[in-house]
C-alpha cells in the first residue's frame, strides 16, 4: 500500500491526549473489539483502587467465545447512565453478572451480558504492567473486597513496604 504525498490528511496526535465523550469511546471501545483488536484507554476515578488507578492505561479484549469468570475485570456499560466503567465480577445469574468495584461499597447491581463490553486483560501504570488482581490472586481480591476488606489491607500493606522501604512489583511502585 502507498501512502499519500500529503500527509495533512492525517491526524497526528504528539504527546497531547485526545479526549473523547463517554458514548463515543463506548462505540469506539466496541467497533475495535468487533474487528478483533484490543482496545487501550487511560483509567479515570478511584472505585478500583489500589489494582487500578486514575492515569492507569488499561487493555480491553474481546469476551466473544471466552467466558466471563469469577472475579474478572470487566469493562461495561452501565444501563441507566450509559458510562463505561470498569469493574470486578462477583457473581453470575443467568444472563446478568453483579459487578462491583474493589473500593466501594455498593454494587453496581445485575449487569446484563449484552452490556458487557469486554475483559481488562492488561493494567499499565506508568512503563510498568500491574499484576495485582489480574492473576491467580484475583479470586481473594474478589473475596475481600467483597466483604469490604481490600482497601483496608492495601493500605496496611503499603504501609509495611513504606517502612521496609522495599519496591513491591504488586502495587507497581
Amino acid at each position: 500500500m502507498d501512502l499519500p504525498k500529503d500527509s495533512s490528511q492525517f491526524l497526528e496526535i504528539s504527546s497531547e491526549e485526545l479526549s473523547l465523550p463517554q458514548p463515543a469511546i463506548v462505540d469506539l471501545c466496541r467497533a475495535t473489539l468487533n474487528k478483533g483488536a484490543e482496545f487501550r484507554f487511560k483509567a479515570s476515578g478511584f472505585s478500583m483502587l489500589p489494582c487500578i488507578r486514575s492515569g492507569d492505561i488499561l487493555t480491553v479484549s474481546s469476551i466473544t467465545g471466552i467466558p466471563i469468570k469469577f472475579a474478572d475485570i470487566v469493562a461495561f456499560t452501565h444501563p441507566i447512565s450509559k458510562k463505561l466503567i470498569v469493574h470486578r465480577v462477583l457473581y453470575k445469574k443467568k444472563c446478568a453478572y453483579l459487578i462491583k468495584g474493589d473500593n466501594i461499597h455498593i454494587a453496581d447491581g445485575f449487569i446484563p451480558s449484552n452490556d458487557i463490553i469486554g475483559r481488562i486483560t492488561k493494567v499499565e501504570r506508568g512503563s510498568r504492567e500491574i499484576r495485582l488482581g489480574m492473576g491467580p490472586e484475583r479470586m481473594l481480591v474478589c473475596f475481600l473486597s467483597f466483604l469490604r476488606m481490600f482497601t483496608l489491607l492495601s493500605i496496611c500493606l503499603s504501609g509495611m513496604r513504606r517502612m521496609f522501604k522495599t519496591k513491591s512489583p504488586w502495587l507497581g511502585r
